[in-house]
């Protein structure tokens, strides 16, 4: 058990140490950075956007039912990431083996003493930790400050008010 653990382990550092050298997985998670810091802007500060739509009501008075501007931006924010993903996450999975393939280090796989679950899951694991990390910045968003002053937060402004 112990060295199935230890190939698993040894396996996912190689994957890990292929992602975060291989420039095209670099490609990959910097285009999806600037594709979701466009949707981040384009949702929270565009004519139509939410900050926009909050003025709006604020403006008319309206104040039944009341907007809850984070729980609508995170709605939008991380349903159009989640769409997202469904395409980053396949171009991450889809050369694992076809990088092994290439290098010529499959039959030395497929040969080796690793079970193929043993095999499978170190890349996952792999795929997963470069997907987390590419994952984290997204949480900064979610933590910058806010883009208007409290004094000018739109009604109601439950949670970026900060004021006692």
């Amino acid at each position: 058990m112990a060295t199935i653990f230890a190939s698993i382990i040894a396996i996912y550092r190689k994957e890990l140490s292929g992602y975060f050298v291989s420039p095209l997985a670099m490609a990959i998670a910097g285009l999806f950075w600037l594709i979701a810091g466009f949707f981040f802007t384009t949702i929270l500060l565009s004519g139509t956007g939410i900050l926009a739509q909050a003025a709006n009501r604020a403006q008319l008075g309206i104040t039944d039912p009341p907007l809850d501007v984070p729980y609508q931006f995170l709605q939008f924010f991380l349903g159009t990431i989640s769409s997202l993903s469904l395409f980053i996450l396949p171009m991450l999975s889809m050369g694992l083996y076809a990088e092994e393939r290439k290098l010529g280090t499959l039959e030395l796989l497929a040969t080796s003493p690793v079970t193929n679950w043993a095999v499978a899951t170190g890349k996952l694991l792999g795929v997963v930790t470069f997907y987390t990390m590419m994952i984290a910045p997204l949480l900064l968003y979610e933590r910058s400050p806010s883009p208007v002053p409290n004094h000018q937060c739109p009604s109601p402004c439950h949670s970026w008010d900060t004021s006692p």
